[in-house]
């Protein structure tokens, strides 16, 4: 196996991840329209900030309390730092497929490590949720990554199996 034939399924494997992250910043700044900022990135309870960092927030949202202040601006920064992955994402996605150009060769690597590695994702954002959720914080942010992860984990499902467990 050449290393164009390791490399080419992780740069995919890597682009989908980024993209995916994308997603989820698009996920989540749906949940924070429906249910509001507070609802991806509001702190836990006991969380104060100090006066300076509150007029900070203020500043980019008048007429806000201090915390719903942070709660939206914590939003914006999910939202847009997500996003922007998604955008690196794509680009990788385009060095991606003039690496595939020529070559209809599939490869099992990508859902062999992608699979497991998106699973767990999933089941450790979906207990982050959980956990934001009863400790009374914003779960959205948590819950949108999940969501998604969960979602390519069972998008690459098949081929894993068709790849690695029906030669098992």
């Amino acid at each position: 196996m050449s290393n164009r034939h390791v490399l080419r399924p992780l740069t995919g494997l890597a682009a989908g991840g980024l993209v995916a992250i994308g997603v989820s910043g698009a996920v989540a700044k749906i949940l924070g329209r429906v249910f509001g900022a507070g609802f991806v990135s509001a702190d836990l309870p006991g969380v104060a900030y100090t006066p300076e960092r509150c007029a900070d927030f203020v500043r980019y949202f008048p007429g806000k309390s201090c915390l719903e202040a942070a709660a939206l601006h914590h939003w914006g920064e999910v939202v847009t730092y997500r996003v922007a992955a998604g955008i690196l994402g794509l680009v990788l996605g385009a060095v991606w497929y003039v690496m595939r150009r020529g070559d209809d060769e599939p490869s099992g690597l990508a859902a062999t490590i992608g699979l497991p590695l998106f699973g767990l994702a999933a089941a450790v954002l979906l207990l982050d949720t959980l956990n934001a959720a009863v400790a009374g914080g914003g779960p959205g942010a948590s819950l949108s990554a999940g969501l998604v992860a969960l979602a390519v984990a069972a998008y690459l499902a098949p081929p894993f199996y068709r790849n690695v467990l029906a030669h098992a």
